[in-house]
């Protein structure tokens, strides 16, 4: 089974994650399509990404989900 991994950075509040978790929620085709939610806790101290290049500008505060 072939695998397309698109991955976002988000900088969202609780109400945001829930409303855009809402409306994907309504949008994808469960027999082929997942989606995965991960917290990385707060941004600024958070050491969950290393980067090859340039550093893209990351989020400063709130939660965040991939």
């Amino acid at each position: 089974m072939p695998f397309q991994y698109s991955v976002f950075l988000c900088d969202l509040t609780k109400a945001e994650r829930f409303e855009l978790w809402t409306e994907l929620e309504d949008i994808i085709d469960r027999s082929e399509d997942t989606i995965a939610s991960v917290e990385l806790g707060d941004p600024s101290t958070s050491k969950a990404f290393t980067f090859l290049g340039p550093r893209p500008d990351m989020p400063r505060q709130g939660p965040t989900i991939i």
